[in-house]
């Protein structure tokens, strides 16, 4: 359960201003037809759009093409479409699923038509046709990590800009938070790739990162003008941001076990914590050493609401294995809780200040 709540992160809010318009149409399939025609509309769209499409027929397909308000047809020929059988849809009844494999660009706005020619139905049938038109420029931006909105804890945000349903990484998108007090600050973004996983798994995005200094209702803005659209394009998410879980002078109290010669054998992680829920709660502290990073781990399940203490051990040989020297201070210290389906990082504190200094070369060896 710990190694679960250690390595689930949870995504929490999610705004976007892919605008979208989505048809849905059905045309009945009569016995022995071999021709079927399905018509639908295409709004317009300000600074352009682009068009995805998908229908499922029960009859073999034969050939399809797209025909626009004016214009030549687009062929959908193997190559355009991709094919789901039948056999292998949860909806088998509803026949093989057909997906355009690259979205149609500045799809003409007006009605527009797909024409289906197939093997004769063996029964009457139905054809379904889903449509979706997005608007060309899109911002989605998340919070993410599962870290419980609270004053002190850090907050990540997570911004992707696209066109045409890809990233794009110029101009970078802006950031602004706007507190319950009414103070506006801008964010620094960095690019994902610059950021450990699974960030750096993000082609395109980009990451923000704020503290909330005061408790009330927490408004992130975040916004980008693509060189051709007429106006900005805009996200925006909100939520509650509670009390302070935790005092800002962390109490975080270290204990040594010692050998006979003063060495350390483990050292110990205690901090003492006022459980508002039950269910399992986990302290993880990361040391960071010159090349490597250690996480160190320990939980205590809560039966009822009340103070519990929290401990988590380092021994010996894993210090030395995967740090160096002497550290002051702890990368970060969380604490997480497990309840039912859902995960929270109930504090977030970066940068902490041990209680004493973690002495890698006063830890005992197996040759002392």
């Amino acid at each position: 359960m710990l190694r679960c709540v250690l390595r689930c992160l949870a995504l929490l809010a999610v705004a976007t201003t892919a605008r979208a318009e989505l048809v849905l149409a059905e045309v009945p399939v009569a016995a022995g037809q071999t021709r079927t025609v399905i018509d639908f509309a295409v709004p317009a769209m300000a600074d352009g759009a682009y068009l995805t499409l998908e229908f499922s027929l029960r009859p073999a397909l034969r050939g399809a093409r797209l025909l626009p308000p004016s214009g030549p047809p687009h062929e959908l020929d193997a190559a355009a479409l991709s094919t789901l059988p039948a056999a292998e849809r949860r909806q088998h009844q509803r026949g093989d699923l057909h997906l355009m494999k690259q979205p149609l660009r500045e799809p003409a706005p007006g009605r527009w038509r797909l024409e289906l020619r197939h093997e004769p139905a063996a029964a009457a049938a139905t054809a379904l046709l889903q449509a979706s038109i997005f608007a060309r420029y899109a911002l989605q931006m998340e919070r993410v990590g599962g870290v419980l909105p609270a004053v002190g804890n850090e907050q990540v945000l997570l911004l992707y800009a696209s066109e045409y349903g890809l990233p794009r990484r110029e101009p970078a998108p802006r950031l602004f938070s706007l507190g319950a007090d009414g103070r506006r600050q801008e964010i620094r973004l960095v690019e994902a790739a610059s950021e450990r996983q699974p960030l750096t798994l993000v082609t395109g995005a980009y990451v923000g990162r704020f503290v909330p200094q005061v408790a009330g209702t927490q408004r992130l803005r975040a916004e980008v003008q693509p060189p051709g659209a007429t106006r900005p394009v805009r996200a925006e998410l909100s939520w509650e941001v509670q009390a302070a879980s935790a005092p800002a002078d962390l109490p975080l109290v270290m204990q040594f076990e010692r050998g006979p010669d003063g060495c350390w054998q483990r050292a110990r992680f205690v901090l003492r914590w006022e459980a508002s829920r039950r269910g399992l709660h986990a302290l993880n502290v990361r040391l960071a050493g010159p090349q490597q990073e250690l996480f160190v781990n320990g939980s205590a399940e809560v039966a009822r609401p009340g103070p519990v203490e929290l401990v988590a051990v380092l021994d010996a040989a894993r210090a030395r294995q995967w740090l160096q020297g002497r550290l002051d201070r702890a990368a970060a210290v969380t604490v997480l809780h497990a309840g039912g389906d859902t995960i929270d990082a109930l504090l977030l504190r970066r940068d902490v200040l041990l209680p004493e200094p973690l002495d890698v070369g006063a830890a005992c060896s197996a040759a002392r």
